[in-house]
């Protein structure tokens, strides 16, 4: 019978902050095991109300693990050092927290954290591009409170998940400013290389010897040819063939190169970041105080 071990890393969000990006680059390394199932989003399970009611939700809801052994069956006989899972919704819903506390109490967190008007916008295109989002963004703005009472799934919370501050602090008091690591969207985009090898040397890791070459994953945006973006997006015969003759990470690297040059992603109003600005800049201020990284390149 296999021994089923527990994760001593997660990578907790936030969505739309290069989660994936560090995630396959950590998982390329050969003391470091990530399942296949990115997020499973088994420890936030009881944060949520199943089924979430926003379109295309319950496709969302079919891939959270609700089982505990099929959940550690994902860790099943891995002798890593490092094995971890990469749940984005654990930060928004703060609280899992104190179930991977519980899980284990040595447990590494990697936490991504991007401008929380960009992300919001990223987000927006994001379900725009999947075809499930047809508001203007001001107009899902304005209907944000709505969609969280009528029980939505996080991702459509555009705002509420730039709320950093609180999700953080949660975190660093659970489990210590030595085993959190923040990591900054924009300083990661400039010099991924970098942030990457300070990663693993957080985990007591080797560094990468290569450049890390950082493009987008998962991108958000309009499609400039919506054919493309339906056979790349949604499950059909092609998709169903290559699974069975390229490698996962290949597979995952072409898709995100063929959805970087198809989608085009407008610019927000001048209007709307302001008010976004508002909304968030005493949050900024208190995350900045609190963790004495340098954000006032998000307050411009």
């Amino acid at each position: 019978m296999g021994i089923n071990k527990v994760p001593n890393l997660f990578i907790v969000g936030a969505a739309k902050a290069a989660t994936t990006s560090v995630y396959k680059y950590l998982r390329n390394h050969d003391e470091v095991f990530f399942p296949d199932h990115k997020e499973p989003n088994y420890l936030s399970r009881d944060y949520k109300q199943f089924p979430h009611q926003g379109p295309g939700d319950l496709v969302s809801d079919k891939e959270c693990i609700d089982d505990e052994v099929e959940y550690f069956n994902l860790f099943k006989n891995r002798n890593e050092k490092i094995i971890g899972e990469a749940s984005v919704d654990y930060l928004y819903y703060y609280k899992t927290a104190d179930k991977i506390f519980e899980l284990n109490n040595e447990a590494k967190i990697v936490i991504c954290l991007r401008n929380p008007m960009d992300r919001a916008f990223s987000a927006y295109w994001h379900l725009v591009s999947d075809g499930r989002e047809t508001l203007s963004f001001e107009e899902a703005l304005n209907k944000e409170d709505e969609r969280i009472n009528n029980n939505f799934e996080y991702i459509w919370h555009y705002k509420t998940t730039g709320l950093y501050y609180e999700q953080v602090k949660y975190y660093i008091e659970k489990f210590g400013q030595e085993n959190v690591y923040l990591l900054v969207y924009e300083d990661f985009a400039q010099d991924p290389h970098y942030y990457i090898n300070d990663v693993l040397e957080f985990l007591n890791l080797n560094k990468l010897v290569g450049e890390a070459n950082y493009h987008r994953n998962n991108p958000s945006g309009v499609p400039k040819n919506k054919l493309v973006n339906n056979v790349v997006r949604n499950q059909n015969v092609l998709k169903s063939l290559l699974k069975r003759v390229l490698p996962v990470n290949f597979r995952q690297e072409l898709k995100a190169k063929i959805l970087n040059k198809n989608l085009t992603k407008p610019d927000m109003k001048s209007e709307t970041r302001k008010h976004l600005l508002q909304y968030y800049m005493v949050d900024i201020e208190k995350l900045e105080n609190l963790t004495s990284l340098d954000l006032k390149k998000w307050l411009l």
